[in-house]
Parts: C-alpha cells; sequence; structure tokens
C-alpha cells in the first residue's frame, strides 16, 4: 500500500499490484511459444503439448487472481472513508465507512520469522476487513504496512499505539 494523494483535506492510499501480470503474461507466452514448437515438430499429437497448454492456463488464471487495483480515500471534513477494490477481468467492489465504523487499524500478518506477510486491515463490528487481499513480505512489507497504518490512524484522530 503507497500513499499517493496527503493534503489538508485528503488522504489518498493506493494498491496497484501488476507485477503478477507481468510474470504471467511472460509464462503464458513461452507456454505458448513452446506449444508451437511441439506441434510444429510432433504434429498434433496432443500428448506432446497437452501439458504446455495446462501450464498457460495455470498462470493465466494467477494473473486474473491475485491482480488486483485499491484505492482507499480518506475525507477528512466529512470524516469518510471511500475504498474500491477492482480485480483484473473483474467487477468493482466499493463502499464507503465513517471513521466511527473504523474501531482500529491494524496489521494482519500469516507466516513467522523471515517468511512472514502483512497487510494493512480495518477493524469493523470486530471483524477484519483487510485493505487488500494481498499480502507485503519480509521486514520492508512489514515496515511499509506499518508506516500506512499509523499515516491513518492519524489521519482518522486516533491515537497511534
Amino acid at each position: 500500500m503507497n500513499i499517493t494523494q496527503d493534503d489538508k483535506q485528503t488522504l489518498k492510499v493506493e494498491e496497484k499490484n501488476r507485477t503478477i501480470v507481468a510474470i504471467a503474461g511472460i509464462a503464458i507466452a513461452f507456454c505458448l511459444v513452446r506449444t508451437a514448437f511441439s506441434v510444429h515438430t510432433f504434429g498434433l499429437e496432443y500428448a506432446y503439448y497437452l501439458h504446455w497448454i495446462f501450464l498457460a492456463a495455470v498462470a493465466a488464471f494467477a494473473g486474473w487472481r491475485f491482480t488486483e487495483e485499491v484505492t482507499f480515500t480518506f475525507d477528512r471534513t466529512a470524516k469518510t472513508v471511500t475504498w474500491r477494490r477492482k480485480k483484473l477481468l473483474g467487477t468493482a467492489q466499493e463502499g464507503t465507512l465513517a471513521f466511527d465504523e473504523v474501531e482500529d487499524v491494524r496489521i494482519g500478518y500469516r507466516g513467522s520469522g523471515k517468511r512472514a506477510s502483512y497487510r494493512i486491515e480495518f477493524v469493523v463490528k470486530g471483524a477484519p476487513f483487510p485493505l487488500s487481499d494481498l499480502y507485503a513480505q519480509g521486514q520492508r512489507g512489514q515496515e511499509a504496512c506499518n508506516a500506512v497504518a499509523r499515516r491513518m490512524l492519524e489521519v482518522m484522530s486516533r491515537t497511534v499505539k
């Protein structure tokens, strides 16, 4: 998550993960080129190229599943958070939360040690509301999440823990 706007009225936090799309695109291209070479060399005997088509489909699914654009806009005067989440080739989800509905901002994590990964979550009605489905990995990811979460708490006039 990155702060893209921070002025007197608005704090905007965005996440645009396009890395997985690039990796998936490269994998799909490789698999399809490999399929073309297999068909050229061995003919249409499916046993020689079916696994490459399967790998291309898996890469396409990964690109679709793990790509998302998230925007959270904090309006200081209206005391609201407007959010929008859009997946690749999917419908957008959006909504608005009042600052009072957000009980806390915390760092969610999974894993432990060097393999731990982190994401920012709101606590709304006692349940976690993740800002993004994606996790940031490692110490650098934790520090980035802490900095953004701290700024969100300051904007909502909450005490930073």
